[in-house]
């Protein structure tokens, strides 16, 4: 989605999230991919004010965002959902 394989991924993530409020290991984890995939999906969604940056507590170094008020996160929810019911789309006339 919009060029990387793992984005809709960690939106559907965010959108999932009980408070809104994530950081990228957690999101890592829960998606089992490397935190260097999700930091910069996180910073691309807060350059374009899908989530805030918040405060980093003293003494770490973990960056957490809070998801904002958007569409996006349901929208991007359904479109997963709809593709993983869909299943694997296999062409034959590849």
């Amino acid at each position: 989605m919009f060029g990387n394989s793992y984005r809709l991924e960690v939106v559907r993530a965010i959108a999932s999230s009980e408070d809104g409020v994530v950081f990228a290991r957690q999101l890592a984890l829960e998606l089992g991919v490397a935190d260097s995939i999700v930091h910069p999906i996180l910073r691309q969604l807060a350059d374009v004010g899908l989530l805030e940056p918040l405060p980093r507590v003293k003494g770490h170094q973990m960056r957490e965002y809070a998801r904002t008020d958007s569409v996006l996160w349901v929208f991007c929810a359904k479109l997963l959902d709809e593709a993983v019911k869909a299943g694997p789309q296999v062409r034959s006339d590849i």
